[in-house]
């Protein structure tokens, strides 16, 4: 290997270490769980300010869903939690993607702001 290879290859290496970069599985670092405690988190009912019915409550059951996916805990009741997830639904809107000869709808994405 010549200098200009052996210099190129120790720059490449101190460059990947000082971005951050690790070749350790676990990327150096201890699961936040481990190194300190979680807050408890819960999750109130959204409020509607749309006319789309039942939206407020499938949307507060998916914000819980993805609190018990994503991390080691799951939701709390208000009273036991430091922390409360809530939000106020300001619009809805629905595209069709795919629908039947009869123009029913049979696949659709829904976007809401909140």
């Amino acid at each position: 290997m010549t200098i200009r290879g052996l210099l190129l290859a120790t720059c490449l290496a101190a460059g990947g270490a000082s971005c951050g970069y690790s070749t350790r599985p676990d990327h150096g670092q201890k699961p936040l769980a481990a190194t300190q405690q979680l807050p408890k988190i819960a999750v109130l009912p959204f409020d509607n300010d749309t006319f789309r019915r039942n939206l407020e409550n499938r949307l507060s059951v998916l914000v819980a869903d993805e609190i018990r996916i994503r991390s080691p805990q799951s939701p709390e009741s208000k009273d036991k939690a430091e922390w409360l997830v809530t939000g106020t639904i300001t619009r809805a809107s629905e595209r069709v993607l795919s629908g039947d000869i009869d123009d029913s709808v049979r696949e659709s994405s829904f976007i809401v702001d909140w």
